[in-house]
């Protein structure tokens, strides 16, 4: 029927109440699907339509109107036979998400749909915000069942909202968890690489996430990947005193890669690190091999199995070493007058290379980082350090032994050794090669190490300088550098070159510069004399060389002891080529020689008109 007059608000109110009371009385269940139900639905649709019209005539009592309406239950659901408070109702749901129901109803069925005006005035919101989602979690985790998977579908619509809106209460959600549960995030762990799979018993140990939590959901909602649960790792991090405030670490190295110009610098910064340490034996491999990728750190790091540079020397890292590594600055070293380089400023060169320079010491596998990008999925830093030889956690190295098979065998490394696993008595370094699609994304180098360039970019440089370069060392007397073709395995190894020093006349100890640090009284020079041997594919070449080094006296010793000026060791060497005039063990005589150049302890790119 039409209504000719419209009763006061009271009288329409009144009604409201006595349908709320009763409905609240019968139960709602009992009503359901019955033809009661549908006189509900009908009688509350001639209440609508009286407080909409009453509330088009007249506004002045909307305050009140409205206040009384919001502490009352008034939406009727014809779904779900119930009613609703307003703060529990939106106009619209977003498109593509499943029913809130019967947590939140919309005013999108036909008869609702109807008096919109009615609900705009009453101040019902046009769609879910994010304290609609976090009421409608709260409701699911307060029941004592488990949800079903209607409302984990719900939930992962919820959490897309969510994450869409850039939602700032990450720590008031809960997310669905594989025992039909919600759970905070923070109690979470996602199984972000499939380890269940593998191992059945984690499902038990972690409380994971639910299959339906995407890697995306995962790491917007700041869930915990199961990879940095079972990596037995810390993080490392690389210190680089920036130039400015807001210069990143990537740029900052960028700009040291500029001041190491040339790939070569790589070979020589690799030896003179190795000296510093005091190592005789320096090996260099460079493996075309490329090694499996399904059981890594990260999924991101599948692009670094490829060709890599290897470094090994006989020494091993100290504990001040595994710091002062991660310091680029350069400063760990300033102050040691037997040390030639600059440990961490140095080993920027190797950026030339790789973008993930890495290395296994002792007990220690170290992983560098710079863009922050391939280790995120376990650490939010841009290093870390695996130690190998833990025991709570060498048990779960086989979860990524892919990730540690490019060290096996190399210089007589090996981390996955079953059994009784020792430290690696050396120091061995891997430096993979970018490819053409790291070095696009890379921000340190564009340089690119092929079969085709790097005899050019690498090799053949070594070779011009091999008869030199270990004249001035303090330390290492031996460099061998080795090929490796894709298709061999580690022990066919091809050795390309190999330079080996020999004193054969002088004092092989004490070393004047370690004296000198140590604050020793010993002489302030010294000569000896070193045989060269280089070969090359085979070939062999000798060398004699006579050697003289001093220490500065009086000026340059005051000079260096003021420690405001950082100023280095007074010393001086000098190298010449000799031979033994025939017949006699005692007597030398210089060689011609046209290729003159400076070294500071390795050969520089600075040639000189001397003819020694």
């Amino acid at each position: 029927f039409k209504m000719k007059w419209y009763p006061t608000l009271d009288v329409i109110l009144h009604h409201l109440k006595t349908i709320i009371d009763w409905v609240k009385t019968e139960g709602s269940q009992s009503i359901r699907g019955t033809a009661t139900a549908d006189y509900i639905t009908k009688t509350l649709s001639q209440v609508y339509s009286a407080l909409n019209q009453l509330c088009l005539k007249d506004k002045e009592f909307f305050a009140s109107f409205s206040k009384i309406m919001h502490d009352l239950p008034v939406v009727w659901s014809e779904k779900e036979n119930e009613f609703f408070r307003l703060d529990n109702v939106i106009m619209k749901k977003p498109t593509h998400m499943p029913s809130f129901l019967p947590y939140l109803v919309t005013c999108e069925s036909e008869y609702l749909k109807e008096y919109q005006q009615l609900w705009n005035i009453l101040g019902v919101r046009k769609s879910l915000v994010d304290e609609d989602c976090l009421m409608i979690l709260s409701k699911m985790t307060a029941k004592s069942i488990p949800i079903s998977e209607s409302e984990i579908k719900l939930v992962i619509s919820i959490l897309e909202l969510l994450m869409k809106n850039d939602t700032e209460q990450k720590d008031k959600v809960l997310l669905p968890t594989i025992q039909s549960s919600l759970a905070e995030a923070s109690v979470c762990v996602f199984d972000d690489r499939n380890w269940t799979a593998r191992q059945e018993c984690l499902k038990t140990t972690y409380l994971l996430v639910h299959e339906s939590v995407t890697k995306k959901i995962a790491q917007f909602f700041n869930v915990e990947p199961l990879s940095r649960k079972l990596v037995p790792h810390k993080k490392g991090k690389i210190n680089l005193k920036a130039r400015g405030q807001s210069e990143s670490l990537t740029t900052r190295l960028h700009s040291i890669l500029e001041d190491y110009s040339s790939e070569i610098d790589v070979f020589k910064e690799i030896i003179q690190n190795a000296d510093d340490a005091g190592a005789a034996e320096v090996k260099i491999l460079v493996d075309w091999r490329s090694h499996p990728t399904k059981s890594l750190l990260t999924d991101e790091l599948e692009d670094w199995q490829g060709p890599a540079l290897y470094a090994y020397n006989d020494t091993v890292f100290t504990d001040k070493d595994f710091e002062n590594i991660a310091d680029l600055g350069g400063a760990t070293k300033r102050t040691l007058a037997s040390k030639i380089g600059r440990f961490g400023l140095g080993f920027c060169s190797t950026y030339h290379l790789t973008d993930i320079p890495s290395f296994v010491s002792r007990s220690q596998l170290t992983i560098f980082d710079p863009h922050g990008e391939y280790l995120k999925g376990i650490i939010d830093d841009t290093g870390i350090f695996i130690d190998f030889m833990d025991d709570q956690q060498r048990s779960n190295l086989p979860l990524f032994k892919d990730q540690f098979k490019p060290y096996e065998g190399v210089f007589g490394c090996s981390i996955l050794k079953k059994g009784n696993p020792q430290e690696f008595n050396g120091t061995l370094f891997r430096f993979p090669f970018r490819s053409g699609k790291t070095a696009h994304i890379s921000k340190l180098s564009k340089v690119v190490i092929t079969k085709e360039n790097y005899r050019q970019k690498l090799l053949e440089p070594l070779k011009r300088i091999a008869d030199t370069l270990l004249v001035f060392l303090q330390h290492v007397k031996s460099v061998e550098v080795y090929e490796l073709q894709s298709d061999k395995s580690i022990n066919d190894m091809t050795e390309i070159l190999k330079i080996q020093k020999k004193i054969v006349d002088g004092p092989i100890s004490p070393n004047l510069l370690k004296s000198f640090e140590e604050g020793k009284e010993e002489k302030k020079y010294s000569i000896i004399l070193q045989h060269i041997t280089t070969v090359i594919n085979d070939s062999s070449k000798k060398s004699l060389w006579l050697q003289s080094s001093a220490l500065g006296q009086k000026g340059s010793l005051v000079l260096y002891s003021d420690k405001s000026r950082c100023g280095f060791a007074p010393f001086a060497e000098v190298a010449v080529p000799v031979t033994r005039v025939e017949g006699s063990l005692d007597l030398l005589v210089p060689v011609p020689y046209s290729n003159s150049h400076l070294c500071c302890f390795l050969p520089l790119p600075i040639s000189t008109d001397l003819k020694f």
